[in-house]
This record gives structure tokens, C-alpha cells and sequence, in this order.
């Protein structure tokens, strides 16, 4: 089934649309003027991101762009990433080295590291969903999550077997990637990065 524009699809009722495809999904997700996610059947839109999110994602492609290594790509949030749960998403940061990838200019399937950068409207799905949905891949090693509201990383690590490893890292301290040999220090990450005042909940008398 090929969808067209708003008016067939977005703009229905969420409980009268179809569910989709991933196929149908892309296909219909190329005629649209903006980007969107998928899962369990049905596209999510895409909000914009504050400049500090985007500057948090633009100093951690900074520092690890000099450390993939020839054969791998490093992306941004412009790359789709279709996951073994049926699930499509945009990371904010991939790296891949799967020649596999390669084959592939519409989406990627076999990374090895993916960053989420949090905002308010996200963290919820980053930490829980997305940390699903991005575990079922078997390709991947590490997953980071960088709060742009604070200076808190935290990223999940696969383990021996079936388990994953999580850290969390702050003002002061280095994050060891192993899928990239590369350390990456917090405050680094979060240069030039200005955070939201935290609200008082003082009383004025």
C-alpha cells in the first residue's frame, strides 16, 4: 500500500489509521515535507531541536570523527536506522563499519555505537524505548546518552552474553568507548554548552 500526502495519512484519527509496513513506511515518510520516526506500525513526528541539543551533537561528532577508523562511517541525525524491532528512527550519532551499511542510501542497520542527545520532550523515549529497540540490534557494542540539560552521560555497554553494562559520567570525568578506542572527557562535550536555569521554588515573601 502507497500512502499519499497528510490528508490520507497524518491527518487521520491515530485509531483510524492503518498500520504500516517499514516499506510502506519509507515510501510514504519520502513524500513528507518534514521527518518522521516509526514504531509499532505508525509514524511519530519529528520536533526541532533547541541550539544547545544540537551543539551537545555537534561537539560529540567533533570528537569522535578523528578516530573512525577507514572503512567505518560516522552519521548525524539526518540517517535513518532501521532496528531488528521494526522500529525506525533518526540517532542524533551512528558509526558504522559494516560493509553492509555501505549497500544502503536510504537507511542503516548494523551499527556499532549510537548517541542520543536528551532534551525534555525526548528522554523518556531515548532512555526506554530507544534503549530497546537499539539493544536488539547485534551489532551494536555501546549506546550514549548525553543530557543537554546537564552534564550527564550515560552510556550502556554490552556485556558477556546477554547482558549490558551502564555508567553514568559527569563534570570531570573521561568516557571510555571501547567500540572506538577513544576517550572522550565530559567537559569536552559539553564546551561552550549553556544550560537551562533550574526553576526556584522559593517563595517571594
Amino acid at each position: 500500500m502507497v500512502l499519499g500526502a497528510c490528508a490520507e495519512y497524518q491527518c487521520m484519527r491515530q485509531s483510524a489509521r492503518p498500520l504500516l509496513s517499514i516499506r510502506e513506511f519509507l515510501v510514504w515518510e519520502s513524500q513528507q515535507e518534514t521527518k518522521f520516526e516509526f514504531t509499532a506500525g505508525r509514524p511519530i513526528a519529528m520536533a526541532g531541536a533547541t541550539t544547545e541539543h544540537a551543539h551537545v551533537v555537534g561537539n560529540l561528532f567533533a570528537l569522535l570523527k578523528p578516530h573512525v577508523r577507514r572503512g567505518c562511517r560516522i552519521y548525524t541525525n539526518d540517517v535513518k536506522l532501521i532496528t531488528p524491532r521494526a522500529s525506525v528512527r533518526y540517532p542524533d550519532l551512528l558509526v558504522t563499519c559494516d560493509p553492509r551499511d555501505r549497500r544502503s542510501t536510504i537507511a542503516q542497520r548494523h551499527p556499532l555505537l549510537v548517541a542520543e542527545v536528551l532534551s525534555e520532550s525526548t528522554a523518556g523515549t531515548d532512555r526506554l524505548e530507544k534503549l530497546g529497540e537499539y539493544k536488539s540490534i547485534p551489532e551494536l557494542s555501546e549506546y550514549v546518552l548525553a543530557d543537554s540539560r546537564s552534564p550527564v552521560v550515560t552510556l550502556h555497554r554490552r556485556g558477556p552474553g546477554r547482558s549490558w553494562l551502564s555508567e553514568e559520567f559527569t563534570t570531570g570525568d573521561t568516557v571510555l568507548l571501547t567500540s572506538l578506542d577513544v576517550e572522550i572527557a565530559v567537559d569536552a562535550l559539553y564546551d561552550d554548552v549553556v544550560f537551562p536555569r533550574k526553576r526556584s521554588t522559593a517563595r517571594v515573601p
